[in-house]
């Protein structure tokens, strides 16, 4: 079978616009782009008043990054029962919480926060790419595989860079209100996917 740059990009395209998958392409850039942001600057208000850590005791807390497996284990369980992109919503809202913790003065609180953004980060992926893999045209499973880990990295990468910007001008306080933001707006817009996915489905049972 001969596969042509043509197949190829029709592939991509097909992907991209398809409304069962397009959000979560979207969602998985801005949501795995958030969480390189707070990995990448938590360490400067750590080394402030009111913490004042070392860099070595501020290495240690990067551990709790590893909540992020038992995420993934845990929801992956809810996936093969009740799969449905409202786990998605409740990954994403976990991260939320996270975020509102680690603004606190509290040490513990910014660890739980941490500890929150990772769970539920490494959930959304795990929802994210099942949710790609049982939704996405049959003849372009690979092409969505692959858009799913372009706009994974390019998030990632990309706005993980320029969120620096963002931090430097607005502090972390007020950096994480904006993330937070940012969460809530995916939140609301995985929240319309559903209902649009629901009504297509009444629709297709009605015919």
């Amino acid at each position: 079978m001969n596969y042509s740059l043509r197949d190829l990009r029709v592939g991509f395209i097909s992907c991209f616009f398809d409304k069962k998958i397009r959000s979560i392409y979207l969602c998985t850039s801005f949501t795995i782009g958030n969480y390189t942001a707070i990995l990448n600057y938590i360490s400067y208000p750590l080394t402030e008043p009111p913490f004042s850590m070392s860099q070595s005791l501020i290495g240690f807390i990067y551990v709790a990054t590893l909540s992020g497996v038992f995420g993934s284990i845990i929801f992956g369980r809810f996936i093969g029962q009740i799969f449905d992109i409202s786990l998605y919503r409740i990954a994403l809202f976990t991260i939320f919480i996270g975020v509102i913790f680690t603004v606190s003065n509290f040490i513990w609180l910014v660890i739980v926060g941490l500890l929150l953004v990772s769970f539920g980060l490494f959930a959304s992926n795990a929802i994210a790419s099942n949710w790609i893999a049982n939704n996405s045209p049959e003849q372009y499973k690979t092409e969505a595989n692959s858009l799913y880990s372009i706009f994974y990295y390019v998030g990632s990468s990309v706005i993980g860079w320029l969120s620096g910007y963002l931090f430097s001008f607005l502090g972390w306080t007020f950096f994480m209100i904006l993330i937070g933001f940012i969460l809530l707006i995916l939140i609301l817009f995985i929240g319309n996917v559903r209902e649009h996915n629901i009504n297509h489905k009444l629709l297709d049972v009605n015919r």
